[in-house]
């Protein structure tokens, strides 16, 4: 009897995506290994550190950001595509990672990113891994898109936030999804609540701000009060973002839903908060320990 491909389909969430990192390393403990990746935004870049032996060493690296290195790791800039180019990040991935084409990893891989021309998903299965992955955490506003081939490409959680479909298509038997923005649970299985306030770009902020000062941008960055918070340009965003692609999470997974989904319990982790990346970790780790006997009684034995 021919053993069933197993896919595993990593969601977006900035630096929610780290508890990716924790899920994996104990399923990876349990010997549960994946045939199939799909990822869109950090999880095309946490797929792509799988697939390539990597995950330890991103997991090293995460652990190590303090909330003064975000800023450099994401590469300021004032161009009017965005306010990151993530080139630093990218750098110390593909040291890491080394080069490849997707075509000739011994996994198959797949990263979702949206094609702005036609507002089409693009899935990367083929060509250069880090190109591809650059391309699929290109958030919008807040990364600088990717343009390859007279197209622009930015984040795929734009139209794809899960990409389970992706793992279907490259031959999965079994799915299983890990989903960043949808209800979240904690390891008793209770629901998580929303944080009062999120102060998620405070240090990326008080960059660029010194900046926007130095070259006159008045008003760009300027706070504003409203609620009892807080709110500024990269703020309003960043929730307009999460909002939108916990909604559309919950549409694509009833649309293409998954064999099981997980959802660690990153609700107080923004999508710029690099810094908390060892407690976010240690969040995916515990969460998947709390679902291991039911993954493992959905995979099957090793």
């Amino acid at each position: 009897m021919q053993k069933k491909k197993l896919g595993l389909a990593l969601g977006g969430g900035g630096a929610k995506g780290f508890a990716h990192l924790g899920v994996l390393e104990v399923l990876t403990s349990a010997g549960i290994e994946f045939d199939i990746i799909s990822g869109t935004s950090i999880g095309s870049l946490v797929g792509a550190c799988y697939v390539t032996n990597s995950l330890e060493a991103l997991a090293q690296e995460a652990c190590k950001i303090s909330l003064t290195d975000i800023p450099r790791l994401l590469s300021p800039t004032f161009s009017n595509k965005g306010f990151f180019t993530g080139k630093n990040v990218l750098d110390l991935l593909q040291r890491h990672m080394g080069t490849h084409n997707i075509e000739d990893l011994d996994k198959k891989f797949a990263a979702a990113a949206t094609n702005l021309n036609n507002g089409t998903l693009e899935v990367f299965t083929s060509g250069d891994l880090t190109e591809a992955v650059r391309a699929s955490i290109a958030i919008p506003l807040i990364f600088t898109p990717v343009i390859k081939d007279d197209h622009l490409f930015v984040d795929g959680g734009i139209v794809e936030p899960v990409p389970v479909q992706a793992c279907r298509a490259m031959g999965a038997d079994i799915v299983i999804a890990v989903d960043l923005f949808g209800i979240q649970e904690t390891t008793d299985g209770e629901a998580v609540a929303p944080p009062a306030e999120d102060k998620t770009v405070e240090g990326a902020m008080g960059y660029l701000l010194s900046i926007s000062n130095k070259l006159s941008l008045d008003n760009l960055l300027d706070p504003i009060r409203f609620g009892g918070s807080k709110w500024n340009v990269l703020s309003i965003l960043e929730e307009t973002l999460a909002t939108s692609q916990a909604r559309l999470t919950e549409l694509r997974l009833l649309q293409e839903p998954s064999d099981m989904t997980l959802r660690p319990p990153v609700s107080t982790v923004g999508i710029l908060d690099f810094h908390k990346g060892t407690e976010t970790i240690e969040t995916g780790r515990a969460y998947a320990r709390s679902k291991l006997d039911t993954i493992l009684a959905l995979v099957g034995p090793k």
